[in-house]
C-alpha cells in the first residue's frame, strides 16, 4: 500500500548522492536505537488501549486434514536449502534486527560474511551507478508492505525508458504523509551569497512527530531533524500546542513562497505551522472538528 507520494523537483537532487557505509559498531548502535524507539511506541500504544480478552482455543478436532504426500514434498524442499538450521544462532554471527517487520533477521555489514549468500559477487560498485541526470524525474513513495515500511525513491526517465527504485529508506514506523521540500536549515557555506537549496522529504507517521530525511544520502539510517517532542507513555492525552501534535500526522504542506514554513494536519483535529529554521511550531489552528487529512499552503 502507498499512503502518500510526491514529486521531487527536477534538478534538485545531487548528481552523485552520498553513499553512507556503516561499520559493525555503528550498525549495532543503530539496531539498539531502533529497538528502543519501537519499545517506546509500543509502550505508548499499550497504555492507551484496554486489555483485550483472551480467545478460547477451538475444538481439538477442528484442524484441517493434511495430505502426507504434500508434507513429504515440503520437507524435501526445506532440506534442499537446509531450512531446518536456518534459525540456528550458532551458524550466524550477524546483528539481529527486531521490529518493523524484520523480527529475527540477521544483518551483515559485509555481505561476504553472510553464510546464506553463496553466489559469487559478480558486480562491484561502479562509479556513476547512482548518478541522477538533470533530465531524470524522481518520485518519492511512502510504502507499506505488511509490517515493513519504507520510503522508495523512484527514478523515471521517459527518454531512456527507465523506471526503477533508485534507493530507499527503511522506517521503524508506519508512514501516512510525505512532502518534498528544498529548504535547508543547516549551516550554509560562508562563500554562498544566498541559501543553498537542499533535497528533503518531510514524513508524517502514526506518531505525533514529523521527520525530515535527506534524499541525497543513500543508506541513511536516521532523519536529519525531527519536529515535535516524543510522547512519553501515559494514559493522559497530551495537550496540543507549540510543542507538537498529540496524535498521528496525516497531512503535510510546504510553503514554496515562504520556504521555512511547513504545515501539518493531524488526527488531533489541529493544524500546526512549523518554522524549519528553529524546528518549532509557531501557530496552532484549532477550528477543525475532525481529523485533518489534507493541508496545502497557498500564500
Amino acid at each position: 500500500m502507498i499512503p502518500s507520494l510526491c514529486w521531487v523537483a527536477r534538478g534538485a537532487a545531487a548528481r552523485e548522492p552520498h553513499v553512507l557505509k556503516l561499520d559493525a559498531d555503528e550498525l549495532t548502535q543503530l539496531i539498539q536505537q531502533t529497538q528502543n524507539n519501537l519499545e517506546i511506541v509500543e509502550g505508548s500504544c499499550d497504555s492507551d488501549s484496554d486489555e483485550e480478552g483472551k480467545t478460547e482455543p477451538g475444538p481439538a478436532d477442528s484442524s484441517p486434514n493434511i495430505n502426507s504426500k504434500e508434507v513429504n514434498m515440503k520437507d524435501e524442499e526445506a532440506d534442499e536449502f537446509n531450512m531446518a538450521d536456518y534459525d540456528n544462532d550458532e551458524n550466524t554471527t550477524g546483528q539481529k534486527i527486531f521490529g518493523a517487520g524484520l523480527s529475527g533477521v540477521s544483518y551483515f555489514a559485509n555481505p561476504e560474511d553472510d553464510p546464506y549468500i553463496t553466489l559469487p559477487n559478480i558486480a562491484k560498485d561502479d562509479e556513476g551507478e547512482n548518478e541522477i541526470k538533470p533530465t531524470d524525474n524522481l518520485i518519492c513513495c511512502a510504502k507499506l508492505d505488511g509490517d515493513m515500511s519504507n520510503i522508495e525513491v523512484h527514478l523515471w526517465n521517459p527518454e531512456d525508458e527507465d523506471f526503477y527504485v533508485h534507493h530507499d529508506i527503511l522506517l521503524d514506523k508506519f508512514p501516512l504523509a510525505i512532502e518534498w521540500l528544498s529548504f535547508d536549515a543547516g549551516e550554509q557555506p560562508e562563500e554562498s551569497t544566498g541559501r543553498v537549496a537542499g533535497n528533503y522529504v518531510a514524513l508524517g507517521c502514526m506518531s505525533p512527530q514529523i521527520e525530515l530525511w535527506d534524499l541525497d544520502i543513500i543508506n541513511t539510517s536516521e532523519p536529519v531533524a525531527v519536529l515535535g517532542e516524543r510522547l512519553k507513555s501515559s494514559k493522559k492525552k497530551p495537550k496540543i500546542g507549540k510543542k507538537g501534535h498529540s496524535d498521528a500526522v496525516m497531512s503535510l504542506g510546504w510553503n514554496r513562497h515562504t520556504q521555512n514554513i511547513i504545515a501539518s494536519g493531524s488526527a488531533d483535529n489541529c493544524i500546526l505551522l512549523w518554522d524549519l529554521e528553529t524546528a518549532t511550531a509557531k501557530e496552532c489552528l484549532t477550528h477543525h472538528k475532525d481529523k485533518v487529512q489534507n493541508v496545502k499552503l497557498a500564500f
